[in-house]
């Protein structure tokens, strides 16, 4: 399952946050969430494989949103986001996440890491 979240113009351009969800299974949907309060609904009813969250969600912070999925889950989450400073990076992981990617970024790389992620977290059973 995959949520993307938050889908705004910037000077024109689509720029999005994301608050996704992959699945690992080939079967795998995608459902979306507007903001950081409707992706936690979609983690705590959903249960996904992998979670891809950006920080800047509306109504909800995405490290607000770590901190409450760690409270009932331990789906693995890659941060994709802008803020690349190295104190966000830090409380970021140190909230709970697998992994922190920033934005711009190779859709490529985002593939690997995220499999990455995946493999790793289903190697722990």
């Amino acid at each position: 399952m995959g949520i993307e979240c938050d889908s705004h113009s910037d000077r024109g351009r689509p720029k999005c946050n994301w608050c996704g969800i992959i699945s690992a299974r080939p079967d795998a949907s995608t459902s979306v969430a507007q903001d950081g309060d409707a992706a936690l609904i979609a983690a705590r009813n959903g249960r996904p494989d992998l979670i891809v969250l950006d920080l800047g969600l509306p109504k909800r912070d995405g490290l607000d949103v770590i901190r409450e999925i760690r409270t009932f889950a331990r789906m693995p989450i890659v941060i994709l986001t802008a803020r690349g400073e190295e104190t966000d990076r830090i409380v970021g992981l140190e909230l709970g996440a697998d992994d922190y990617i920033v934005k711009p970024f190779s859709r490529v790389r985002w593939s690997r890491r995220c499999g990455a992620v995946l493999r790793r977290t289903s190697a722990r059973g």
